[in-house]
């Protein structure tokens, strides 16, 4: 016997989307692709919004570093797919942007990142250039789709190994006070792991 009931699949927006100040002018976004994947096209509208002022725009990337903002004037951002045959989906993804704290912010320098290989890469990074006390340690916060994990630093340089080949990871890194809380301020970089 042949039964006519559909089964009903689920599909999703951007998932894991995360935005932050960088500085005055800047902010960076990331997120995952909606799943399932090949329902989708490599497309997104990313639009940075306040009450009085909005920025669109449209990437093949799974993130955007957008400058020339006043930063003063947005509060959120919104992503929105498209499906495969070129239509955007009705649902979107919003987030409130993050936002360093009053005061000169405590966050490291010049973070970068260089893939050693699918499942290796290298992070390095420089002290933050301020007079203020700090613990001279760091939080590196590695997160992706199923896991998030934290390191304890004092090096500034870390290579982080056993990543999953074509995956996206945010590499989060904050400077520590003295007591070894991380400061509110962080810096930032999204990664697509090449596939083996």
């Amino acid at each position: 016997m042949v039964s006519n009931r559909q089964i009903a699949i689920k599909y999703t927006t951007v998932e894991e989307l995360t935005a932050s100040q960088v500085n005055d002018t800047t902010i960076i976004v990331s997120w995952t692709k909606p799943r399932p994947v090949d329902k989708f096209k490599d497309e997104y509208h990313v639009t940075i919004w306040g009450p009085d002022y909005k920025k669109t725009y449209t990437t093949k990337e799974t993130w955007i570093i957008a400058g020339g903002l006043d930063t003063s004037k947005v509060d959120n951002v919104t992503v929105q797919g498209v499906w495969a045959n070129g239509t955007d989906v009705p649902k979107v993804a919003t987030t409130p942007i993050r936002k360093p704290s009053a005061g000169v912010p405590v966050v490291p320098k010049d973070f970068t990142a260089s893939v050693i290989n699918c499942t290796t890469i290298h992070l390095t990074w420089k002290a933050p250039n301020i007079s203020q006390p700090w613990g001279r340690q760091y939080q590196l916060t590695v997160t992706n789709r199923t896991f998030t994990k934290s390191y304890k630093l004092q090096n500034t340089e870390e290579t982080i190994t056993n990543l999953v080949p074509a995956s996206t990871y945010n590499f989060t890194l904050q400077a520590l006070d003295q007591s070894g809380k991380p400061f509110r301020a962080e810096a930032l970089i999204p990664v697509q792991m090449p596939a083996c």
